[in-house]
């Protein structure tokens, strides 16, 4: 992880090449869209770790970027690597670490609080996308909490 280079804080300095994918997020600041993009990038390629990294870092930028708090809360939850067949609902229950139930689910929280009082400050896609993430996380942990997978998916 970056974290120890990016002490300093939200520099556009970044070792990585990720290549040229954009996502225009109309109501963050430029410095937040960055990180945004690149924390996607990660999250996409499964490198949840690292994508948590840059979207805490667009929440540095710009703390009302509603898709940077949807980002930690999707890539703290089951993946393709982490899932219920190899542990992800023992793991997850820790109170903090990675992948984290409790952060996942604050973060969910965090970004539909966000989008509930201010309805234009995400677009219809992004609105739904924050939505989704309602269905698939509880806190505290319950013996049911792998039966959401269904529902979210």
């Amino acid at each position: 992880s970056l974290c120890m280079a990016l002490e300093g804080g939200a520099s556009a300095a970044y070792p990585f090449n990720l290549g040229s994918y954009h996502r225009h997020l109309p109501h963050v600041n430029e410095q937040a869209n960055l990180w945004f993009d690149r924390g996607i990038v990660w999250a996409m390629g499964f490198h949840h770790e690292e994508a948590i990294v840059c979207f805490t870092q667009a929440l540095a930028a710009d703390p009302q970027c509603v898709l940077a708090h949807w980002g930690v809360a999707y890539c703290h939850g089951p993946n393709y690597n982490v899932h219920h067949s190899n542990g992800y609902y023992t793991i997850s229950a820790q109170e903090g670490g990675f992948p984290s139930q409790r952060i996942a689910f604050q973060e969910a929280q965090k970004a539909a609080a966000m989008v509930q009082a201010s309805p234009d400050c995400v677009t219809a896609p992004e609105r739904a996308l924050v939505e989704a993430l309602q269905l698939r996380y509880t806190w505290p942990p319950s013996a049911y909490a792998h039966t959401l997978a269904h529902a979210f998916t």
